[in-house]
């Protein structure tokens, strides 16, 4: 299992075991350890696979708002702004990772599952900015803070998946023309790592 590896050896559609960066045997003495039936009795015929995950960071993913989200501010009234950055992940827990994403595909690209992380982001995105009490101005100033909040809120969806947040950058905050007349340039970069 390579450095930035974790192999899974499954057995029926199961995970049997995990296995971590290393070299292993797996031999006729060792596999009725990984494998029993469900009456705790070892079987002789069985069927396994070792699937093996990656655990590099994806670096650089784009994400952003499809659609433009309307937050209220107290002295502008409704206003409509599209968000975009990047983010990066990693699989964490193989277990989750096979039960609820992979399961006993040959093959499973980092593509597969990218659109729901960038609908998840955005989802949190919306929850983040509805409940705020801060001034638009203020908002699009401190982009840090809502990169935190957002990557806080994400988090937990992404964990389900067995994938872990690494970190999330808000790269810019666009407004409605009219409303980028009224203020300078609001367009910053800012990141939250874990």
């Amino acid at each position: 299992v390579g450095k930035s590896q974790i192999a899974a050896f499954v057995s029926e559609g199961r995970i049997a075991d995990v296995f971590g960066p290393g070299l292993y045997t797996l031999s006729a003495r060792t596999l009725p350890l990984l494998i029993r039936t469900g009456s705790g009795e070892h079987d002789s015929n069985f069927r396994s696979h070792v699937y093996f995950f990656s655990t590099r960071i994806q670096i650089d993913q784009r994400w952003g708002t499809a659609t433009p989200i309307t937050i209220y501010d107290k002295e502008l009234g409704a206003v409509r702004v599209r968000v975009y950055g990047v983010y990066s992940y990693r699989i964490s827990d193989p277990r989750a990772f096979f039960n609820k994403v992979s399961g006993t595909r040959a093959v499973c690209f980092g593509e597969d599952v990218e659109s729901q992380l960038r609908s998840t982001i955005g989802g949190r995105l919306a929850e983040a900015l509805s409940p705020t009490e801060t001034a638009f101005p203020d908002l699009a100033a401190n982009l840090t803070e809502l990169a935190r909040r957002v990557a806080e809120r994400s988090r937990p969806a992404f964990a389900a998946l067995g994938i872990a947040l690494d970190s999330l950058v808000i790269e810019s905050l666009s407004v409605p023309e009219e409303l980028q007349k009224m203020y300078t340039p609001l367009t910053t970069a800012c990141m939250v790592c874990a």
